[in-house]
């Protein structure tokens, strides 16, 4: 994705016309933006745009980000906390959580992870509504634009929200231009003209997150689609030829057919009066299943080899039966899940002090956002049984905080910590050290 570029005037604002520019621009970048979603629709366009035979798309594209976004972005991989220790910044930790909540933060991060995978950036916009609550949404990569500055460390300097609403019979072009203390909002048409007051707010920076997906704002699907429309194109050649197979030509060696024949062979599909050095063929290519069926798997193994994306069909891959065997096996796909997660860090860093600007500086409140940690955690199958043997192993050598949080199947540790103190303190409560010197006391003659 490109990354779009602008000088502010004097006054700090986007000329109209540079606004104009940069609406076009993006616009032209959006028929590659829409050919991605097709991708991931399964409506593959340099298939389904063909004009001959049969037009299979497979949404191969659908299943690689789907697979990401599961591994990455599954509900509950993302979690915030604070340091060990930290107590002065609880109430804020619980203000911010509450935020997020209303604003179906687990969701929005597999929506936004999809995006970021499709389109190789996700845009979060931030805004207080009418009742003065923190909010903020997914905004499509095809109808926003971020602007930055031309410095050699280039700065969001605004962001162009541009789409399409209809008023009537008549759709018209709303415009919505975000700077750092406002948001200034316009009609376009020939030219562009003010529909509104300007809006400000409290965000003290240009109100959007931003996903990327790695430095260059590359989608996952780019670099790979040369790949998919080669195999879209053999499963399909291959429906035809398996079509045309029904209409192929009859060949006769060394025979004539009569009427008998012809009548026979359309009635009951056979030919049962070939004499010795006669023969009927039909004209088919001259290629063998075994042929194609390695065609479509060499391709199909080189999608998943360049896409860093294990194929979760792959016999190598289902044979597996310890969840480290399973990591083992990953560990090309984590080391591109690594790449996403650092931008996607970046953009959720950014959705925590802008949510704290919204959420908690109208009030005087002012937190340090970087008090909160956030932490990324991968859908991969868990071995419980190994990590039951470890946790058994040394019990009692380290500290149980430590120990529980390796057991995969305990959601949450520290409340299974608070548990196990609770049983502990049960079983001695009340008894003091006399009470225990008298019951060494009574106990049982042993002496035979």
């Amino acid at each position: 994705m490109t990354q779009h570029k602008a000088q502010l005037g004097d006054d700090g604002r986007l000329p109209e016309e540079q606004i104009k520019k940069l609406i076009a621009a993006r616009m032209a970048e959006s028929k590659t933006l829409d050919e991605y979603r097709k991708y991931f629709e399964g409506k593959n366009l340099q298939i389904t745009k063909k004009a001959d035979g049969e037009k299979i798309a497979v949404p191969y594209g659908r299943t690689l980000i789907l697979i990401i976004v599961g591994f990455m972005y599954k509900s509950g991989l993302i979690r915030y906390a604070l340091a060990p220790g930290d107590t002065e910044n609880e109430e804020y930790l619980e203000t911010l959580t509450e935020a997020f909540a209303a604003n179906d933060e687990a969701l929005m991060n597999t929506e936004l992870g999809q995006d970021q995978a499709a389109y190789g950036e996700a845009y979060e916009l931030h805004y207080v509504d009418e009742d003065g609550e923190e909010n903020f949404a997914r905004v499509s990569p095809q109808e926003f634009i971020p602007v930055y500055s031309y410095e050699i460390k280039p700065r969001l300097v605004a962001g162009i929200r541009s789409y399409a609403v209809t008023v009537g019979d008549k759709k018209i072009t709303e415009v919505d231009v975000y700077y750092s203390d406002r948001i200034e909002k316009y009609t376009l048409d020939a030219g562009l003209e003010k529909r509104d007051a300007d809006q400000p707010h409290p965000y003290q920076s240009v109100p959007v997150a931003i996903y990327k997906n790695n430095a260059d704002s590359l989608g996952d699907i780019e670099p790979i689609k040369g790949l998919i429309d080669a195999y879209d194109t053999l499963i399909s050649t291959y429906v035809d030829d398996e079509q045309k197979f029904a209409e192929a030509v009859l060949l006769m060696y060394g025979k004539s057919i009569d009427d008998e024949t012809m009548e026979k062979l359309d009635r009951l599909r056979v030919i049962d009066n070939l004499m010795e050095g006669e023969e009927a063929k039909y004209l088919t290519k001259d290629e063998t299943q075994s042929t194609r069926n390695d065609l479509i798997e060499l391709l199909k193994q080189e999608i998943h080899r360049h896409s860093f994306v294990p194929d979760m069909t792959d016999p190598s891959v289902l044979g597996q039966k310890s969840g480290e065997a399973f990591q083992y096996l990953f560990a090309l796909f984590e080391l591109m899940a690594s790449v996403k997660e650092a931008y996607f860090a970046q953009g959720i860093a950014d959705r925590i002090r802008l949510t704290t600007m919204g959420a908690l500086n109208p009030n005087g409140a002012e937190k340090d956002h970087q008090a909160i940690k956030v932490e990324f955690a991968r859908n991969l199958p868990k071995d419980s049984v190994m990590w039951a043997g470890i946790v058994k192993d040394l019990w009692g050598m380290l500290p149980a905080s430590a120990l529980v949080k390796l057991l995969p199947f305990v959601e949450d540790p520290e409340g299974l910590i608070e548990e196990i103190e609770a049983e502990e303190k049960k079983t001695i409560e009340g008894i003091t050290a006399e009470e225990i010197k008298q019951a060494y006391r009574d106990r049982p003659d042993e002496t035979v």
